[in-house]
């Protein structure tokens, strides 16, 4: 295993890789976070919306139980 090693020190470029890295999720993770409490917002401020959505959840849920199976 000591071969391997020098493959693991830290050059130049992996920590330059590994920040991109680091970045690109911290900001897709921000981007979601911001996604999903705009989503929220727009539930609180619509209702109606989500009325709809649990109507078409239960008539979807109804119509997979009493889809005849093989």
């Amino acid at each position: 295993m000591r071969w391997l090693q020098p493959l693991w020190r830290p050059t130049l470029l992996r920590r330059v890789l590994g920040a991109l890295l680091l970045a690109f999720a911290a900001v897709g993770a921000a981007l979601l976070a911001l996604d999903f409490i705009e989503f929220k917002r727009e539930m609180a401020e619509h209702p109606g919306v989500q009325a709809l959505a649990d109507g078409v959840a239960t008539s979807l849920a109804s119509s997979c139980r009493s889809a005849p199976s093989n």
